[in-house]
């Protein structure tokens, strides 16, 4: 390969999407249930946006902390971690809430380009599982 191509390569972001990270979040937020099926296919580093990558981790460390997922606990969480206004501040936690998960696996499955096939029959399973 040429130094030029190369060049190129890394300066080309990783496959990401904004909408589908935030889908993913609030879709655990709106159905906790969810979270260790999740937790299957995603850790904090799968997400590009580094908001995502702590709400996230605080969505997880309140799971094995066996703490009930809620808004009011990830406010608390990332605030003692000071991270709440990194994540753009408990108004911007409330408005994932309000966005409709119908097809927040589908949004997901736009977001990565590795291996996804199984993932996505995994995630189709727990929409599928869940009602929606």
């Amino acid at each position: 390969m040429s130094n030029e191509h190369n060049d190129q390569l890394a300066t080309r972001l990783p496959p990401q999407n904004r909408d589908a990270e935030r889908w993913v979040l609030g879709g655990i937020l709106r159905d906790p249930d969810t979270l260790p099926n999740v937790q299957q296919l995603l850790v904090a580093d799968n997400f590009y946006f580094d908001a995502h990558q702590k709400i996230f981790q605080a969505l997880s460390d309140l799971s094995n902390e066996a703490q009930p997922i809620d808004l009011v606990l990830l406010y608390d969480k990332l605030r003692k971690n000071k991270q709440i206004e990194d994540v753009g501040g408990l108004e911007n936690l409330k408005r994932w809430l309000k966005k409709r998960d119908k097809s927040w696996c589908e949004l997901l499955s736009d977001w990565t380009s590795n291996n996804w096939g199984s993932r996505y029959d995994k995630c189709g399973q727990i929409v599928t599982r869940r009602g929606t």
